[in-house]
């Protein structure tokens, strides 16, 4: 009996520390590449295209292209600062924007971020796909 508990003891083990080692190789798995995303916050679609720091969104439907610095404060959590867009957002707002990004889950083509555009509101949850 006292075998099987100390069994059970190791297994539990054994899965917390693989679950957490799991997530941080899923969230330093989308450093790079192509990616889309259907925003539920305005219900546009988005090709996303990242490599070393940077990154550049194509609006589907509309062509806007907004390019942004993207730089990682750890595996899971990154920061963009828009650098340059073809439609005049940039040269219409009083300051650059630069938002915070947190990778809350993780999976094999995907993940789920949470950010907030605005500090007086609440999170905002999206996902976004691998496409390569």
């Amino acid at each position: 009996m006292k075998l099987i508990r100390i069994s059970f003891i190791l297994l539990g083990i054994l899965i917390y520390f693989s679950c957490n080692l799991t997530k941080e190789k899923e969230c330093g798995d989308f450093k790079t590449g192509e990616f889309y995303l259907h925003s539920e916050i305005n219900g546009n679609n988005y090709i996303i295209k990242r490599k070393d720091s940077l990154q550049i969104e194509t609006e589907k439907e509309t062509g806007n292209i907004t390019e942004w610095k993207i730089s990682w404060l750890n595996d899971c959590e990154y920061n963009l600062i828009l650098l340059k867009d073809n439609f005049g957002l940039l040269k219409s707002l009083p300051v650059i924007p630069s938002y915070n990004y947190t990778i809350v889950k993780g999976g094999l083509n995907y993940y789920i971020f949470k950010t907030k555009f605005d500090q007086s509101q609440p999170y905002i949850y999206d996902t976004i796909n691998r496409t390569n």
